[in-house]
Order: structure tokens, then sequence, then C-alpha cells
């Protein structure tokens, strides 16, 4: 369902759709584990910003293609259905994105430790876990550790999930 749409059904949620108010009333509403971006935003209010999303694992391999050498992702084609209007509308969103984003990386913004992530269906998603969960086709349960140290390194044979406390003392050690 697109987000629109239920914002169709719950005017009070426009007032602030895209802050913590708006993500809280849905939560309320009983609605907000249906819209991911939402379930997100609650998440990071509820647990102090260290949110971690599971997107299904089909729905990754929908979206995107792995690169099992490189460690990158790119998007796929969409068609018009992946967009809220399903007219006229929808067929030229779709096209413009395709000609944008079809092909190209995906997942390519930098953050201030090295780490690469991006958003996927308006949450942000740190490329690691996608790579890991798409490589091994399920949510890592602790942490996924860069075997060589190397943020930037996402193949997956430099991938594990590992408990919090080993990924600490992995880093410590570099």
């Amino acid at each position: 369902m697109c987000i629109r749409d239920r914002r169709d059904r719950h005017p009070r949620a426009d007032r602030d759709p895209g802050g913590w108010r708006g993500a809280v009333l849905l939560h309320r509403l009983g609605v907000w584990t249906e819209l991911p971006e939402y379930a997100a935003r609650l998440a990071r209010l509820v647990h102090g910003g260290n949110a971690m999303i599971s997107f299904d694992i089909d729905l990754l391999h929908s979206l995107l293609t792995l690169d099992g050498s490189t460690g990158r992702v790119h998007w796929k084609p969409r068609s018009a259905s992946h967009f809220c209007d399903k007219g006229h509308k929808a067929e030229h969103i779709c096209s413009y994105w395709n000609s944008r984003f079809a092909g190209k990386e995906a997942l390519i913004a930098v953050d201030k430790d090295g780490y690469r992530y991006g958003s996927i269906q308006g949450v942000r998603t740190m490329a690691h876990r996608v790579i890991y969960a798409m490589h091994t086709g399920a949510w890592p349960q602790g942490q996924v550790d860069q075997i060589n140290g190397n943020p930037a390194d996402n193949r997956p044979a430099n991938l594990r999930d590992v408990p919090r406390a080993d990924n600490q003392r992995n880093m410590a050690l570099t």
C-alpha cells in the first residue's frame, strides 16, 4: 500500500507526515507496521536512532542486483506498480525513475566512518547489511563485521555476522 493511500484514510497524519509525531500517530492508529518509513522513524525514536530495519529479502532481490565480486548493489528497472498512482502519472514517474536510476549503483552515500548507506523505500539502510542479507538469504542476528576492517569493502566474502562484543573487540584491534 502506498503511503499516500494510507494518509487519505488518516488525515491527521498529514500534519507532520515526515516527523516523529506522524510516526507515533500512525503507531497509535495501528497501521505503522504496514509503512516501513514510519516504522523506521518510530523505531529510531524508541531506540535512540539505532534502529535496524529488516526488509523482506525477496523485496531486496526485486529492487536490487548484487555483484558478489565487488560487493556493490545496483538498482533494477521498476514497473509502474512500484509507484503510488496507478494511471498515466505512475507510468510517467516510472519512466523517469528508470531513466535516472535503473542500472546505476545503489546505496552510495558514505557516512563519517566510511560505511556506505542509502535509502530503500524511504528508509536509511546500511549497504553492508543489505549485501549480507541478499547473499545469505537472511538478515544478520548481530552486527555485520567487515573482516579486513575496511568499512568500504562490502564483498560478501568479507562480511560476517557477529555479536556486538566481538565487533567492538575487532574495532579495537584496527
